[in-house]
């Protein structure tokens, strides 16, 4: 059933269906989590995969997927994850030994409005949906964090691709994840896939 699933490539509503689904096949390990919401009001939603209540001190790890909507291929890749943690636990040593010891969460599309403009309107669309102040849309969300803001590889032009935002962090997207991040103290390790 999974494999048939990632058979190709899912628009948003696909993907969250597909959470509230491991959810519901394994309401004991996992539950849903949002880190905010978009410019356009649409949730940042993940889900949490444990064995342990939350606030249980132990190693957390993140992944987080689709800051570029354009790149298809990594929120399946997200969702690979989660899917494998909610499937094979129980049945995969290796697996149960990651559900036993620590949380991971796991954020398919945190960009959800480009990743939706990407699948109805422009195939392409890279940033976030941000109605810019001179007429452009979108804010590279992959150059709206704090570390780094404002250097190079990044752009203060509005309409360019690799646009960064008026100041860090000014995207609820961004905002939002970094918010959703703070209070856990217990964070390992996060890996943000790119394709």
């Amino acid at each position: 059933e999974a494999a048939d699933w990632f058979a190709d490539f899912k628009n948003l509503a696909a993907i969250n269906a597909r959470l509230d689904a491991l959810v519901a096949l394994r309401p004991d390990i996992c539950k849903i989590v949002t880190a905010g919401t978009s410019y356009q009001g649409r949730s940042i939603r993940g889900v949490r995969i444990s064995r342990h209540p939350e606030g249980t001190p132990i190693p957390a790890f993140v992944f987080t997927a689709t800051l570029h909507a354009r790149e298809w291929a990594v929120p399946m890749t997200a969702m690979w994850y989660a899917d494998r943690l909610v499937e094979d636990d129980g049945t995969d040593a290796r697996i149960t030994a990651i559900v036993d010891s620590s949380e991971v969460y796991v954020f398919p599309v945190l960009n959800p409005d480009g990743y939706e403009h990407s699948w109805t309107t422009s195939r392409l669309w890279r940033k976030n949906r941000r109605l810019n102040s001179g007429g452009s849309y979108g804010v590279d969300l992959n150059r709206n964090w704090a570390t780094g803001w404002g250097g190079a590889g990044s752009s203060g032009t509005q309409s360019s691709d690799i646009y960064r935002g008026t100041a860090a962090f000014s995207e609820p997207e961004s905002a939002g994840f970094r918010d959703f991040l703070l209070p856990k103290t217990n964070m390992a390790g996060h890996v943000d896939i790119h394709s």
